[in-house]
């Protein structure tokens, strides 16, 4: 490979770090919108509900990106009323880690 294309130092570890940051993502994004489908929730509700002001555009936004803080997820959990979640089908990230080495 030419010297100019060569991926920089550490790129291999930045990549396996965004792919599991995404993976990371997707469950959470998954999880609260499970939980939005089990308590009746939709977008504007949920915006309504937590009255933080964001618009239900921006919401739906985060929620799809999956960026959104702990304290947002819990949040959300809480207005709608969750009591407990089950996380026991996502990856253990040991076993993940192990499969890289």
């Amino acid at each position: 490979m030419p010297e100019d294309q060569k991926s920089p130092p550490g790129a291999a570890a930045s990549t396996s770090n965004q792919r599991r940051k995404t993976l990371w993502q997707v469950a959470a994004r998954r999880l609260l919108q499970a939980e939005m489908a089990k308590h009746g929730y939709v977008y504007k509700t949920l915006a309504r509900d937590l009255g933080a002001g964001d618009s239900e555009q921006s919401l739906m936004t985060r929620i799809n990106r999956g960026t959104f803080s702990v304290a947002f997820f819990l949040e959300a959990l809480r207005v709608m009323g969750t009591k407990s979640i089950d996380i026991s089908h996502l990856p253990d990230p040991r076993e993940t880690a192990a499969r890289r080495k």
